[in-house]
């Protein structure tokens, strides 16, 4: 048997391969090949020229897509744009949800601080109102009924 003739794959001609370009994962250039041989095998002498082995392409498909360099530029450009347009709304939007937190902490304390404000006025009002009745009176006092005081 003999062997057949080795022929040696050109990497560039004959593997798929898929070129993403690095800052927005886009595909910039894609081929997808496929290849299917077979091997004839040699036989007899056929006059005085031996038939070597040797493989036959049966079947091969080659699908190819690229994008053009100045449309890959433009792309990059629009999505850097947006991916700092992006980083932008963001920090602003940090930036305005600490102010509002800070100004819900203070109408907080200040709402606090005028109701009990105005609860404190209230007693001092009752406490006014208390010492400035006459002490004849005795419907003044908050004393229960029933204790003696007379």
């Amino acid at each position: 048997m003999e062997k057949c003739k080795s022929t040696t794959s050109d990497r560039i001609k004959h593997n798929t391969h898929v070129n993403v370009e690095p800052s927005t994962g886009a595909v910039v250039d894609s081929v997808w090949r496929f290849q299917i041989n077979v091997q004839l095998q040699g036989g007899d002498n056929v006059g005085h020229k031996a038939i070597e082995s040797y493989y036959v392409p049966l079947l091969w498909s080659d699908g190819r897509m690229s994008v053009s360099s100045a449309w890959v530029g433009d792309f990059r450009t629009n999505v850097l744009i947006l991916q700092q347009s992006a980083m932008l709304l963001e920090q602003v939007g940090i930036a305005f949800s600490c102010i509002f937190m800070f100004l819900a902490i203070v109408f907080a304390g200040y709402g606090r601080y005028r109701y009990y404000k105005s609860k404190t006025e209230e007693l001092d009002g009752k406490i006014e109102a208390l010492l400035s009745t006459s002490n004849d009176d005795s419907s003044g006092l908050l004393i229960a009924d029933g204790y003696g005081l007379e």
